[in-house]
């Protein structure tokens, strides 16, 4: 539910300018608006708090401990935030001493101060090289140069000269450090590595301490944000504030005023300013409202779409994914989190409770449309008599056979099953051919892909409906358009010759329908285009143009049909494939396959399923551009 703000004046005291904002923030009401001079003179530094639990959330979880006191988390999360640096100077230098006894381990172990005693008593100088594979013969005349080895691509030597020698295809290696030493600092690193993760693993038990600490830092920030918005006024005696509440709630801000000896007056919004946009939800109302969040702000004059928004897309979510089986899948998956994070609290837990919903959802379409993982559901299986789609099809089976139309004279010459038909049977049942003692339904089956398509475009056209019913009284015009639906839902069964369950279910005469529906058309478009011209004068012409508009969205929706068979399609397939395959591999086909077409399920209903909302929806019943009403509040963990 969206309520309506307004903008009040706050004038108290300098002395109740703190007390006044902390009760505000505790009352959790008022958004203010800020100083014009100090627009952003308030900007927050990056949380110390927010890096340590970042660390924090990579440790084993650990039993937390409870501390009412808040005063050393600085400390704590300094603590944590210098092991972390620590820790990864050693990884670096274990990286580094792992790359230089790479470099110099094929030369073996030897002592540098044994080299160095050669050179000051021998005068002799020992030189270490390397270059690329092949150059061994290249320099294999120089007497005093030693093939050592090859490795990682290049050839070693090693040179007794009496003064410095370098040599053509040859890199003199420095070496510092002898391998003897690299392997001892590298064992050192391990072990101070193992010492500073321990230490992090220990700091794990203060992650949720750190959570309560970084929300009191951030509600201290915030509130001294919001003071910095108050403006003082004769020469600082008193402070000025403005900010916008909800209409419903003026009582409790009176209440606030007068027991702070605040004074407080509603005042006019500036020229061209904004108010922000308050919505007020909760339980599925709440979770539409993070949907409307994904997209667009509704404006300060917008209804809120929550509700709306929410079941639609659980509707076409469903449709979608189509698969009882699946959602199955995805509720146990719901359940498991809910075991194991049974704390969840806010975003997260309204994300799940979504989720859940949308679970359900398939199963329950699963169930009207008789589609389980791609398995075929036999005639006699219970769950064709809560179908949906069985209801459907026998009942346009029966409109055919009782037409004896065209339609039911090819379905006869391709399943003569038909001619067996009494009185009384499903001719969706008798409809088959038979192959290996297999049957195949492919009445059924054509009739199902039928009603399918149907139902897309029927529910493509009440929700374009409802879009332009929530509106009308803005927008006159909608009524030739919302008379134009309804006419074309009349009309184009009867100029296709494809009767709609309007014709076989609740028992409309097609061709009774069509007149009527032409009709309709024929009066909704020029009422459309009239009102238009009342309300905008020559412009209102441009209204014609929405003839395209319209029905481009409806055919929008057809959309949810194909996702939701190409779904069906590759369900079915993975099975027949892997009917076909010894039983390891076909198990391995079946999980693989199932798993990735449940993901693009996944993302097919996400996107479409919100896309279907916010584009096609919402250009007839949602203006959007609105601001976030955000007031000081305190907020919890």
């Amino acid at each position: 539910m969206r309520v309506d703000v307004k903008k009040f004046l706050f004038i108290g005291i300098k002395e109740e300018r703190g007390a006044f904002f902390e009760q505000a923030q505790r009352l959790g009401l008022i958004d203010f608006i800020d100083a014009p001079a100090d627009a952003s003179a308030h900007k927050l530094e990056p949380s110390r708090h927010v890096d340590a639990i970042k660390i924090l959330r990579g440790m084993p979880p650990e039993e937390q401990l409870e501390i009412a006191d808040l005063s050393p988390a600085t400390q704590i999360a300094d603590a944590i935030l210098g092991y972390k640096k620590e820790l990864d100077l050693i990884e670096e230098k274990i990286r580094v001493t792992r790359l230089e006894i790479g470099r110099i381990a094929v030369f073996g172990h030897f002592d540098l101060n044994e080299i160095q005693d050669l050179r000051e008593r021998g005068r002799r100088i020992i030189q270490f090289y390397c270059g690329k594979k092949g150059v061994r013969e290249r320099v294999s005349g120089q007497q005093y140069l030693i093939y050592i080895d090859s490795d990682h691509g290049l050839d070693y030597f090693a040179g007794i000269h009496s003064t410095q020698t370098s040599y053509d295809g040859l890199v003199e290696m420095k070496l510092d450090r002898t391998l003897d030493l690299l392997q001892q600092d590298l064992i050192a690193a391990h072990d101070e590595k193992q010492r500073l993760e321990k230490a992090l693993h220990a700091m794990a038990v203060y992650s949720q301490y750190l959570h309560r600490a970084f929300y009191a830092e951030l509600n201290h920030n915030e509130l001294k944000r919001a003071e910095g918005k108050a403006r003082p006024v004769l020469e600082g005696s008193l402070f000025a504030a403005t900010g916008w509440a909800p209409a419903n709630r003026i009582d409790s801000l009176r209440t606030l005023a007068r027991d702070l000896a605040v004074h407080m007056e509603e005042v006019a919004p500036a020229t061209n300013e904004m108010a922000p946009t308050c919505l007020e939800n909760e339980n599925l109302g709440r979770l539409g409202e993070d949907l409307v969040g994904i997209y667009d702000t509704p404006s300060n004059t917008d209804k809120d779409p929550s509700i709306f928004v929410l079941f639609s897309f659980l509707l076409f979510f469903s449709i979608i994914v189509g698969d009882g089986g699946y959602g199955s899948v995805y509720l146990g998956l719901a359940l498991y989190i809910r075991h194991k994070y049974p704390l969840l609290k806010g975003a997260k837990k309204r994300l799940l409770n979504l989720f859940t919903l949308l679970c359900v959802g398939c199963i329950g379409w699963g169930l009207l449309s008789s589609s389980f993982f791609g398995i075929a559901v036999s005639p006699d299986n219970p769950i064709r008599k809560v179908s949906l789609v069985t209801f459907l099809a026998e009942k346009k089976a029966e409109y055919h056979a009782v037409e004896k139309d065209g339609t039911f004279q090819k379905w006869v010459k391709q399943y003569p099953t038909l001619h067996e038909a009494q009185e009384g049977q499903n001719l969706i049942f008798l409809g088959y051919t038979e192959n290996n003692g297999v049957r195949n339904y492919g009445l059924l089956a054509t009739l199902t892909d039928q009603i399918l398509l149907e139902l897309a475009l029927v529910i493509g056209v009440i929700h374009i409906l409802l879009g332009l019913v929530r509106y009308l009284p803005r927008n006159p015009p909608y009524i030739g358009w919302i008379i134009f639906l309804a006419g074309s839902l009349l009309y184009f069964p009867s100029y296709l010759q494809a009767p709609s369950f309007i014709n076989y279910w609740w028992g409309l005469p097609l061709d009774r329908g069509g007149a009527i529906g032409l009709q309709l058309i024929a009066v909704g478009i020029p009422l459309a285009i009239v009102l238009a011209v009342i309300k905008k004068g020559v412009l209102g012409l441009t209204e014609a143009m929405n003839l395209i508009q319209v029905f481009g969205d409806v055919l929008s929706y057809l959309r949810l049909y194909a996702l939701g068979l190409s779904g069906s399609i590759v369900s079915a397939t993975i099975n027949d494939v892997a009917a076909l395959l010894p039983f390891l591999l076909a198990i391995a086909l079946i999980a693989i396959g199932h798993l990735v077409n449940m993901l693009l399920g996944i993302m097919g209903g996400v996107i479409h399923g919100l896309r279907l909302n916010f584009l096609e929806w919402y250009h007839y019943s949602f203006e959007g551009g609105g601001k976030t009403f955000k007031p000081l509040e305190i907020k919890h963990l």
